[in-house]
């Protein structure tokens, strides 16, 4: 599953909404260190569990999205903040 083009339309929708937002920039990076912190503990707990394929398959999954997301929204929140700093 390719998850670029799902996580670009996310992050382009919540991008707008926090443009409307004095410190949306800041909401997002709050977001971002959460979602990496939720991938950390998740592939932590995994390599603690006992080895199921069908299980790993999914939470590799879900550690790739969430870091996805996370990335997506540092390098969001970093251009909202410039965007606010040359205004």
């Amino acid at each position: 599953m390719e998850l670029g083009p799902a996580v670009a339309d996310v992050v382009l929708a919540i991008k707008i909404d926090a443009k409307t937002c004095y410190t949306g920039h800041q909401s997002l990076r709050r977001l971002a260190e959460r979602l990496d912190n939720e991938s950390v503990d998740a592939a932590f707990m995994e390599a603690l569990a006992v080895p199921n394929d069908g299980k790993n398959v999914e939470n590799n999954r879900r550690v790739e999205a969430m870091r996805c997301l996370s990335s997506m929204f540092f390098v969001t929140a970093d251009e909202l903040q410039a965007e606010k700093e040359r205004l």
